[in-house]
């Protein structure tokens, strides 16, 4: 490896620390545009990455494991690792819950207004003398026998 200028640099090799290099070392990644092509740090909680954010992480220091969050690939420490997962599990426990409970009251709430709306209507045909009236030739369709060709009927 000579000491060079970035600008001096083969196609697809990096430059690095006063050198040129094909493969950029271990906490940093390649980063070319048209006017150079240079070895950059990875985020600090990575040992190797693709870019210079956390989401990039590659792979991770020992005391660190590789998680993914919310579909992000991430190092955490290996301390926090079960607590982050846990708390993730929790919100994703509450939001399910909260589903359920808002699908529960929306039938408690139609149940109920079923009831009132047929409380109100066997109000009003009791009131009001609504009723059904059945006419038949048929002396036996009528329950009490009563009416001669006619039923009545309150119910629906």
């Amino acid at each position: 490896m000579a000491v060079c200028n970035f600008s001096e640099c083969k196609l697809n090799w990096y430059y690095y620390d006063g050198v040129c290099v094909s493969k950029c070392p271990s906490g940093t990644y390649g980063f070319s545009d048209e006017a150079k092509a240079v070895c950059t740090d990875c985020h600090y909680s990575c040992l190797t990455c693709s870019g210079s954010s956390n989401t990039d992480c590659v792979s991770c220091h020992e005391d660190a494991e590789l998680s993914t969050n919310l579909g992000e690939p991430v190092c955490v420490l290996r301390e926090l690792s079960w607590t982050m997962r846990s708390t993730l599990w929790f919100y994703q426990m509450t939001v399910l819950f909260s589903v359920n409970v808002v699908a529960f009251g929306v039938i408690i709430l139609y149940m109920m207004a079923k009831w009132y709306l047929r409380r109100r209507n066997s109000k009003y045909s009791e009131v009001y003398g609504y009723y059904k009236v059945l006419y038949t030739n048929d002396v036996n369709a009528c329950k009490d026998g009563s009416q001669e060709g006619a039923c009545l009927s309150d119910s629906e």
